[in-house]
């Protein structure tokens, strides 16, 4: 994410919990934390902090919304949403099946192979390995690509933050 939408974030989090007025108070707060969480997606920060708010009476720390966002993005859930889209959409109608994956789970399909997945057996043990190791690889690119497209719009500390 770019730091105007961590600065959307931060509010959001201000907003949510209106009786702890130190949070975000002091403008240098969002120069501590954004280097921290620039790598993770927008969507992916928003929801984090989502859920939060919902198990929790005190504002999210920077490792809160992390774990909500790992949590969010394991890899055997990414696999069974494929299985269940592949299985839904068959071959027939392959676009519209990588369509509705997100980014990490459809480039992790592409590179196994739609079809191949879609012929095999479901859960088969090669594939399920294969796959875990494909999605954490390119999780791990598209933090790095979001890292340099942040650092791209003018914030260098967010390539070496993590």
């Amino acid at each position: 994410m770019n730091k105007a939408e961590f600065v959307e974030i931060a509010m959001l989090i201000k907003g949510l919990y209106p009786r702890d007025d130190k949070i975000f108070s002091d403008p240098s707060q969002i120069d501590i934390w954004y280097p921290m969480l620039c790598d993770i997606g927008y969507e992916d920060a928003l929801m984090a902090v989502q859920k939060h708010a919902q198990s929790s009476p005190f504002p999210p720390g920077i490792s809160d919304i992390r774990k909500h966002c790992e949590s969010g993005t394991d890899w055997l859930i990414a696999y069974e949403e494929a299985l269940y889209l592949i299985g839904k959409y068959g071959t027939w109608h392959r676009e519209e099946g990588l369509a509705a994956m997100d980014d990490v789970t459809r480039e992790t399909v592409r590179r196994i192979g739609y079809d191949r997945i879609a012929l095999e057996k479901p859960h088969d043990p090669q594939t399920k390995r294969e796959f875990k190791e494909i999605y954490e690889r390119t999780q791990q690119e598209q933090q790095f690509r979001q890292r340099i497209s942040a650092a791209g719009a003018g914030d260098s500390r967010c390539l070496t933050a993590r």
